[in-house]
């Protein structure tokens, strides 16, 4: 991430195609953080701390976005997280399709997961 824009939302650079970058905010879905021009002092402390929080997670490292969309606001783009909570998402078109490959694998993770218990 370019910066940390407030604690649900930030601005990154995106390659689109080969040398050719977007600058582009992206709001991360699911997270509504307090306002940084909130109404009250308690509303900006809180804004400030979520904003501080974001910057941490985010790390200023390298990231992947998946099932990027339009936001309801022109001018942001959302973002997502694990495949699963993708699928997980009605309103996903990339989890329409990612449900029925989980699903697929569903049997083999499950698989997985109690042979490293055992």
């Amino acid at each position: 991430p370019l910066r940390v824009i407030d604690g649900d939302t930030f601005e990154a650079r995106a390659p689109v195609w080969f040398g050719q970058d977007v600058t582009v905010l992206v709001r991360v879905r699911g997270v509504d953080a307090p306002e940084m021009n909130g109404r009250c002092a308690r509303e900006i402390a809180l804004a400030r701390a979520a904003t501080a929080t974001l910057g941490e997670v985010l790390g200023g490292g390298r990231l992947t976005l998946t099932d990027l969309a339009p936001d309801k606001y022109s001018g942001r783009v959302v973002a997502s997280g694990t495949p699963e909570e993708i699928a997980a998402n009605a309103e996903s078109q990339t989890g329409r399709f990612l449900k029925p490959i989980l699903a697929r694998h569903a049997p083999l993770a499950a698989k997985a997961k109690r042979a490293r218990k055992a």
